[in-house]
């Protein structure tokens, strides 16, 4: 009686362990065809800035020639919400931080031109790096467009030995991808920019997936890209002190004045030509000493410019016109750095309501410069 016991138990346990190989068995064919799925599809995956977009896309990414293709409505929604076709001159004009380029235009020369299929736009985003300060690589054996953003920290480490890259945190989960000893890779930090989350760290492999490892198989993590700052002339609120006079009047005289809670000025000097809607200044010796006083007390000097002498309709003609618009900011441009003037406000009244989204343009395109 006792031996049979004895030899159930053992039953037991071999089933047991069969079991638990099978189920290792089953667990290491299900990672090998997901990464052989992954890398028979033919759908390219796009990851920005280490997250994957690809079900966000609207149209699936184009490759042609080497050049990456992708949708306007795509770019509106990844990286500028303003971009849009100008019909005058029939280029896609498009903003970022501080550039503005013309896709097909002279703003920005490409060796490759937008190209449209039932009705979609698609942009040459690979040759618009310096626009929207990206770095872009094709991984083609794994189908995959990785799109990193230079401004954004980015941390690096290298594996202490081999291991699989699961999709979750959990050891059995999917592997992703399998990376050998001494393999370089990005980090990806959590909500809380923490490396490691119970024991795990998100990873970006050199195929471009996306997966965790365990943190202890990490070494030499280190911060390769430092994210960049963007510094404000004004930190926290703006207190502007509007100083309106006549464009036919010299700027008043406000030595030994100090005006207190104000950290901008915001003199009227300069105004729209009420014939051809040319940018005019009064400035002058009197208004030199007004930016020196105003500097010397720490105040930022952001002058008005008024389109009331212009009126409505050369303010319409100037807004509907995209030449004329980069005409009145390359002056804008000139003005404030022959002047050392640290912005501008722009003060347009009396517009025509069918203008409103012309002037928003304006605005967008002055803004980046």
């Amino acid at each position: 009686m006792k031996q049979l016991n004895k030899n159930n138990k053992m039953l037991k346990r071999m089933l047991i362990l069969l079991a638990v190989l099978f189920v290792i068995v089953f667990i290491l064919i299900k990672a090998e065809d997901f990464i052989k799925e992954q890398q028979a599809s033919d759908k390219i995956s796009v990851i920005i800035n280490n997250s994957n977009k690809t079900e966000r896309l609207k149209n699936d990414i184009r490759v042609e020639d080497g050049v990456i293709y992708m949708s306007i409505d795509d770019m509106k929604n990844f990286f500028d919400k303003y971009i849009y076709i100008e019909d005058e001159i029939n280029e896609i004009v498009t903003t970022y931080d501080d550039k503005i380029a013309s896709i097909n235009g002279s703003t920005k020369k490409t060796s490759a031109h937008a190209i449209k299929e039932n009705e979609t736009v698609y942009l040459p985003i690979s040759e618009m790096k310096d626009v929207y300060d990206i770095q872009i690589d094709n991984i083609a054996d794994s189908k995959i467009i990785v799109i990193d953003s230079l401004e954004k920290e980015q941390v690096q480490a290298k594996t202490k030995s081999d291991v699989s890259v699961k999709a979750k945190k959990e050891g059995f989960s999917k592997t992703v991808d399998k990376i050998e000893k001494d393999n370089q890779v990005i980090v990806i930090k959590n909500n809380n920019n923490e490396i490691s989350e119970k024991g795990w760290t998100k990873i970006r492999t050199q195929s471009g997936m996306l997966g965790y490892v365990k943190t202890s198989k990490l070494d030499e993590i280190t911060t390769t890209r430092e994210a960049k700052e963007q510094t404000k002339q004004i930190t926290g609120k703006v207190d502007m002190f509007w100083d309106y006079y006549s464009q036919y009047v010299k700027a008043p005289d406000r030595t030994g004045q100090v005006i207190d809670g104000v950290n901008v000025v915001s003199p009227s000097f300069f105004y729209l030509d009420k014939n051809d809607g040319t940018l005019k200044d009064n400035v002058g010796d009197a208004g030199i000493a007004y930016i020196n006083w105003a500097h010397s007390n720490g105040y930022k000097v952001w002058p008005m410019i008024s389109n009331a002498d212009a009126g409505i309709k050369v303010t319409s003609t100037i807004l509907n016109s995209y030449s004329k618009r980069q005409q009145l900011i390359q002056s804008i441009v000139e003005k404030c750095a022959q002047y050392d003037i640290d912005g501008i406000n722009i003060d347009f009244e009396n517009m025509y309501e069918a203008d409103k989204d012309k002037y928003s343009r304006f605005i967008i395109e002055l803004v980046p410069r």
